[in-house]
């Protein structure tokens, strides 16, 4: 991973500049720094002899108008007290004055620590600084995937990772490692130390791919982690087969059970008893027989007519009438 430096010199509003121009450098491009790590802001003198008498001012600016005092060295044993944010974590190379090296140690880098420096160097009527632009960051915890459960027909998911710096992409890929289509929300909070915490969410529905990767991503220091979680292929088809089956039973239980109230109630089943005729009356049933159904109907045939027989006597009597 390549460190990046910035410098700017600074125009003569901001300090004189020597008759030797240029006598003092800096990287141009960002110092690049590990959250608590320990980072070096080079600052070099040049060809210039550098004399017994000379300072060394280090300071960080905070907004266009306003200077904390960083580091310093006056080249007569006196220093200058650092603001208290950078008390024991910032060092000058002091063997290494008469090579022209006056950078600056700056140990347990923090979030805070991110913006611009300014190293000036001062000696006789010569005064020169330059600018000088640091970025920190910081690779946090591996991403936790955490199955929610279904919602409805699809399947929620939740990615959670603190630690990192400056605020990292959260993405969501497929088994093949592109990003998923899924509409996914995502949030990130600041922790007190400075750091950044996200948690995403999405929901995955029926027939998607279900090889899911959770991506934290850090651009400034191209660097990621990721969790990849599997989920078994019926997993999601499963939940709606154990729902169909589970109304099925409970319809039919609901059937089986207005049934049986009918058939208890005499309202739906077969006839009863009384109505079929068993256990009645013979006599009633014949008495309503001959009193609802007129003779001659043709339903129930007529008795047939008695003979009259002749009285034996008279046809004694007369024996010529036969």
């Amino acid at each position: 991973m390549s460190k990046e430096h910035l410098a700017y010199p600074l125009g003569s509003g901001r300090s004189r500049i020597s008759r030797h121009r240029g006598f003092l450098s800096a990287p141009k491009t960002p110092v690049l720094g590990i959250i608590g790590d320990r980072v070096v802001l080079p600052c070099q003198l040049g060809s210039v002899p550098i004399p017994e008498d000379f300072s060394i001012h280090w300071t960080f600016h905070v907004g266009q108008s306003q200077r904390i005092p960083v580091g310093s060295y006056d080249g007569k044993g006196r220093r200058e007290e650092p603001d208290e944010r950078y008390r024991g974590r910032a060092e000058l190379f002091h063997g290494e004055f008469r090579t022209g090296n006056v950078s600056l140690l700056l140990r347990d880098v923090r979030s805070s620590d991110q913006g611009s420096y300014s190293c000036q160097v001062s000696f006789q009527d010569e005064s020169q600084e330059v600018l000088v632009e640091l970025e920190v960051a910081a690779v946090g915890e591996a991403p936790s995937v955490i199955l929610r459960g279904p919602e409805k027909r699809d399947l929620g998911l939740s990615c959670r990772a603190s630690g990192w710096f400056p605020r990292p992409e959260l993405l969501w890929l497929d088994g093949r490692g592109n990003v998923r289509r899924e509409p996914a929300a995502t949030t990130a909070t600041v922790t007190p130390g400075g750091l950044f915490s996200v948690e995403g969410s999405v929901r995955i529905r029926p027939g998607s791919d279900l090889e899911i990767s959770c991506r934290i991503l850090n651009r400034r220091l191209n660097a990621s982690r990721a969790s990849r979680i599997r989920i078994h292929d019926a997993f999601l088809p499963s939940i709606s087969r154990w729902l169909q089956i589970f109304l099925a039973v409970l319809f039919l239980n609901l059937f089986l059970i207005s049934v049986i109230f009918c058939l208890l109630h005499s309202e739906c089943g077969p006839e009863n008893p009384k109505s079929a005729g068993i256990g009645e009356n013979p006599k009633s049933r014949q008495d309503l027989g001959t009193s609802q159904i007129p003779p001659g109907s043709g339903d129930i045939p007529n008795p047939p007519e008695s003979k009259k027989i002749p009285n034996p006597d008279r046809i004694w009597e007369n024996p010529k009438s036969t």
